[in-house]
């Protein structure tokens, strides 16, 4: 069970990771995570039964460890009944935060702020060419796309709209962010998160998009307008970043191919 509003540490800042054989990437999360500028901040890893090193890394760092599973929903609400702080941020293991992450978070989200939930920007990096195909995608999108989701809530109300919906899998972030905004107002942090590709390969990515267009029927049901624009190839932010994307054609072409 969760702390009330009453027990959670006014000045706290959680950051829950979640994860699943990420040794690969996990310290640098972590460390990143461990250095944050902002004086009440606690790290809380959420592993689902990894094999590769990925706990004896996080207890190397003395991050606190909690197992959950089966899928990432149901990871990161634990992680929210365990945390403590009132406000609480949700992660990745392939992403590296800014020392000011937490410091942005809670300077957005504490009273008197109306803001309910923040959206934390993203940088991609990584090796190989379709790799740059993503790097390129990512770095076209706006607020206006409605393709960034909320990472980071005011506890009470992540808690009032009972969390990340667990029959969601890989639309789980928008759903929330797109429940949560019924609340109030979503903010931006200016600083943005390191978010580590890899090496994307070409077959891997089609298997991962298919996996994830069979999951996002449940979602669509929930919300069959927003899908429609999410859903689009062609996204209002190319539009924007024509003339860039036109300085490099195979890229773009590839990047087009690939959604």
């Amino acid at each position: 069970m969760s702390p009330s509003p009453s027990q959670r540490s006014s000045g706290r800042v959680s950051l829950i990771v979640t994860a699943r054989n990420e040794a690969a990437d996990i310290e640098a999360c972590l460390r990143s995570l461990l250095a944050q500028d902002h004086p009440d901040t606690e790290v809380i890893l959420v592993d689902n039964h990894s094999t590769d090193g990925t706990l004896e890394i996080a207890r190397r760092l003395g991050v606190r460890v909690e197992t959950a599973g089966p899928e990432r929903s149901a990871q990161r609400n634990h992680g929210f009944r365990v945390s403590s702080g009132a406000c609480v941020v949700f992660l990745d293991a392939d992403m590296q935060a800014p020392p000011t992450l937490a410091s942005e978070v809670f300077a957005a989200l504490a009273p008197p702020n109306e803001a309910v939930a923040a959206i934390l920007p993203e940088d991609s990096f990584g090796d190989g060419f379709w790799t740059q195909c993503k790097i390129l995608e990512r770095s076209c999108y706006g607020p206006e796309d409605r393709v960034e989701a909320a990472r980071a809530y005011r506890a009470e109300v992540f808690e009032s709209v009972g969390g990340y919906d667990e029959t969601l899998t890989g639309l789980e972030d928008l759903d929330l962010s797109q429940r949560v905004e019924r609340m109030g107002p979503i903010a931006r942090t200016s600083t943005p998160i390191r978010h580590h590709e890899g090496r994307i390969r070409f077959l891997d990515q089609l298997r991962k998009k298919y996996r994830y267009g069979r999951l996002s029927a449940a979602y669509m049901r929930k919300h069959p307008a927003d899908f429609r624009k999410q859903a689009r190839v062609l996204r209002p932010g190319f539009l924007r970043h024509a003339r860039r994307l036109a300085r490099t054609p195979l890229l773009t072409a590839a990047m087009l191919f690939l959604k």
